[in-house]
């Protein structure tokens, strides 16, 4: 009877040993998930607020563009906007090659 109890203890340390491995692996793959999850979020406010200071600028000069019923130089328009958004985008790391 010894033998059988001793056995059920090695069993259920095992068991234990084994669900506390499984707990562990799950707590990580969520954290990792969360990591990813972070990221993308900051990749997509960093992309957001980009657009922003793009679109701002942009949508007055087309705004101006439209009532003063001038000619469009959509190349001119967009070096503008992003001339103005310089110094958000160097604060944010990001470079615009062209």
């Amino acid at each position: 009877m010894s033998e059988a109890f001793g056995g059920l203890v090695q069993r259920l340390s095992q068991a234990l040993q084994q669900l506390a491995e499984a707990i562990a692996r799950e707590r990580s793959e969520e954290a990792q998930a969360l990591v990813v999850l972070e990221e993308k979020l900051k990749s997509s406010l960093q992309t957001a607020a980009i657009a922003h200071e793009i679109n701002l600028p942009l949508s007055t000069l087309l705004r101006n563009v439209q009532t003063d019923h001038q000619n469009l130089n959509l190349a001119q328009v967009a070096r503008s906007a992003l001339l103005y958004a310089s110094p958000s985008l160097k604060a944010g790391q990001i470079t615009v090659e062209g």
